[in-house]
């Protein structure tokens, strides 16, 4: 089984940086294309379940979530705009370990995507 995740960055070279990294992972229908407005989306960073202790996370402004990592927090002050999105399909044992690595690329993730 398989999860569908797409993840936004602020530029091309960005996604193109995050793909490569995807390389060690099961993933399938890898594509990167450019968006053209994210302004009904709330684009999200997600973050690592409060038992880890993880760097980065913000100490603020978090919601829960349903994902198996916990809670995720809303980055809508960011000032550049996210205007290229990776999507792909990730085999579901090794979604929690993509997603951290959207944490450590600073990617940012649609909240409709994350399951409540």
């Amino acid at each position: 089984m398989t999860r569908h995740v797409q993840v936004f960055f602020h530029t091309e070279s960005e996604a193109e940086s995050f793909k490569a990294k995807l390389a060690k992972y099961q993933t399938q229908n890898v594509f990167i294309d450019e968006v053209s407005a994210t302004d009904d989306q709330i684009l999200v960073m997600p973050a690592a379940p409060t038992s880890s202790t993880a760097t980065g996370a913000a100490p603020a402004n978090v919601s829960e979530s349903g994902t198996n990592l916990g809670f995720y927090y809303d980055v809508s002050k960011d000032e550049r705009p996210r205007t290229t999105v990776i999507t792909f399909d990730v085999a579901e044992e090794q979604y929690e370990d993509v997603i951290h690595e959207v944490i450590n690329s600073e990617g940012l993730l649609d909240q409709a995507h994350i399951e409540k």
